[in-house]
């Protein structure tokens, strides 16, 4: 994604050459984040919900934004005193609207993740066993497996997994 091919960073491979084993490289996380969720039936079949949720609340800075034909989940890291009054006055007659308290988010990087059987498990497995409650999955594909969660040690919950899945 570099939109240079000879760049060092970018890596262009054939179909042979794509049996990497999945492997985590690193557990991340961030603190303070606040998840708005619109869910609506009214998006499946229609076009415009994700630009009008954008357009309504530019000065919150939305930092990461996942739709599907029911939801809009995104995430925030603005501490504005009344974000949700302020979410529910600018998007509520889109559907039913909530705005979390703050939140961790925490992640597994690597390669191949999602072909790694039983990975997914286990990283929800080492979650619960630390009592964090998992909010909402924020991204999953084949390089990261991220979720918003309610925890009041987030570097204990990183401990754990590093130690549950890397070492």
């Amino acid at each position: 994604n570099t939109n240079n091919p000879n760049g060092p960073r970018t890596s262009i491979r054939s179909e042979d050459d794509m049996d990497i084993k999945p492997e985590i490289y690193g557990i991340t996380g961030r603190q303070g984040f606040r998840v708005i969720c619109l869910r609506t039936g009214q998006m499946v079949g229609a076009t415009g919900y994700p630009a009008e949720f954008t357009d309504a609340l530019k000065d919150v800075d939305i930092e990461d934004m996942h739709t599907s034909g029911v939801t809009i989940v995104a995430t925030t890291q603005n501490s504005i005193e009344d974000l949700d009054e302020l979410v529910k006055s600018r998007i509520g007659h889109l559907g039913d609207v909530s705005v979390s308290d703050p939140v961790d988010t925490v992640a597994i990087v690597g390669t191949q993740l999602n072909r790694a059987p039983g990975l997914l498990s286990e990283f929800y497995s080492v979650l619960e066993e630390v009592g964090a409650e998992v909010v909402t999955v924020t991204q999953a594909n084949d390089y990261s497996h991220s979720v918003t969660i309610r925890t009041g040690d987030l570097d204990g919950v990183m401990r754990e997994l590093y130690q549950e899945l890397i070492l």
